[in-house]
């Protein structure tokens, strides 16, 4: 028997239902539910799993865990607005040869804090490396798996995508040896961290989500777009509906050495109103409350000074 794909998060970890709803109750109290405690250097990331999404890949992980494979691992690739990735330093590949295959169910996206898994151009090479993302997007969407949400500690990801680093495309040659990959062989926004952020502790732990955070899970993620020098993206709460104000993200990602605006010069119009933004202390992060008037898509259009700058799509 399999679970409907589109229901919260909350439904999925009560039980498979038997015919999946077209608009599920939102779940009425606490939900329990198994996560995975990264106690790093900068902070703490707890990261809620998805073992409805990708059973192997979790298995594994949680595997991994209790053999304390990731105690001492580091966050050696830190991309402002994309990832922190774990490399072991054994070559690029992994130090252990588990692999679990691709498993990219539609409903589970690369929301801001997903927990996805590396691979090379095989899609079920994935193993033990890991990478969390530091901004949501959905070009990794069905290339990728994603086995997890950080439930706490996303600052503490933004914070870690930011640590003094250099660009693999600086680094000459030949390579010293706990370097994993060859600047040919990454995009020139690859960075490597100086001074990585360490695991110090990985630790499964249960968690209790509030029914209104369980709701919100897995958060969806709107078609990317890239626009100039900056990629634009969105994300917002699987419960997002009519008649109900929520929060949404919207996410720039800057290449080139161009800045993102900073929020009081964007604001978002949809659905016949502009709505102000309100930012974050790490640049490219524009929170927005918005009420939809009605079930549907609805086209966004971020403005820069009133002009646009991009426009995505929302489903409610």
């Amino acid at each position: 028997m399999r679970c409907a794909a589109l229901v919260p998060i909350a439904l999925l970890l009560a039980g498979c239902a038997q015919s999946p709803a077209p608009a599920p109750a939102a779940p009425s109290g606490p939900v329990q539910a198994e996560a995975l405690r990264l106690d790093l250097d900068l902070g703490t990331i707890t990261v809620l799993l998805y073992p409805q999404a990708a059973p192997q890949t979790v298995a594994l992980m949680k595997q991994l865990a209790a053999e304390r494979y990731f105690d001492g691992r580091e966050f050696n690739r830190v991309v402002p607005g994309h990832v922190i990735q774990v490399v072991d330093k054994a070559g690029g590949a992994t130090d252990d040869r588990r692999t679990v295959p691709l498993e990219a169910p539609p409903a589970w996206h690369f929301s801001a804090g997903a927990a996805g898994i590396a691979r090379g151009q095989d899609p079920n090479s994935g193993g033990p490396e890991f990478f969390l993302m530091d901004f949501g997007t959905s070009h990794l969407d069905g290339n990728y798996t994603v086995w997890g949400q950080a439930f706490e500690g996303l600052d503490v990801i933004h914070k870690a995508a930011r640590v003094p680093a250099v660009a693999f495309s600086d680094i000459s040659n030949p390579l010293p040896p706990e370097v994993p990959l060859s600047p040919q062989s990454v995009a020139p926004s690859d960075r490597m961290a100086i001074q990585a952020p360490t695991i110090r502790t990985a630790r499964l732990v249960q968690v209790t989500l509030t029914a209104e955070q369980a709701a919100k899970l897995p958060m969806q993620v709107a078609q990317n777009v890239r626009s100039g020098d900056s990629r634009h993206s969105l994300e917002w709460p699987h419960d997002l509906r009519a008649g109900v104000s929520s929060n949404l993200t919207w996410y720039i990602r800057p290449y080139n050495g161009t800045s993102p605006p900073g929020p009081g010069d964007v604001q978002i119009q949809v659905d016949g109103a502009t709505l102000d933004v309100q930012g974050e202390a790490f640049p490219g992060i524009y929170h927005w409350r918005w009420s939809p008037s009605r079930t549907g898509a609805f086209d966004a259009t971020l403005l820069r000074n009133g002009t646009a700058m991009a426009t995505l799509r929302v489903t409610v």
